[in-house]
C-alpha cells in the first residue's frame, strides 16, 4: 500500500501516529479483509447459510481479533456477502465502485 499517512483516526478507538505504525495497520487491514473475503467464499461453497459461515469463520476472524459482539459478526459477514454478490441488500440498492 502506498498511502504513507502520518496518522489514522479510528472513531472512538483513538488514533495511530507515525508512518510505520500506520503502514503496519493498513497492511494488516488489507490482508485481513482479503483473507476474510476468501474464508467467506470457501465456507459458502460448503454451505451457503449465514449462520454456518459465521460459525465456520468466527474463531479466526472475530474471536482472535477481539470482536465478540454477535451483531457485529452478522453485519460484517452479511455485508461482505452482499459485496461478493452472494446476498442482496434488504435496505438499499447495491452500488459497485470501479
Amino acid at each position: 500500500m502506498n498511502l504513507r499517512p502520518y496518522s489514522l483516526g479510528m472513531n472512538h478507538f483513538g488514533a495511530l501516529t507515525g508512518e510505520s505504525l500506520c503502514e503496519i495497520f493498513l497492511e494488516d487491514a488489507l490482508t485481513h479483509t482479503i483473507n476474510f473475503r476468501n474464508a467467506i467464499m470457501d465456507a459458502y461453497e460448503i454451505e451457503p447459510k449465514v449462520r454456518f459461515i459465521i460459525n465456520k469463520i468466527s474463531k479466526t476472524y472475530f474471536e482472535d481479533r477481539g470482536m465478540l459482539h454477535p451483531g457485529s459478526r452478522v453485519a460484517l459477514t452479511y455485508g461482505m456477502m452482499i459485496d461478493l454478490g452472494l446476498r442482496t441488500s434488504k435496505y438499499e440498492p447495491r452500488h459497485v465502485m470501479d
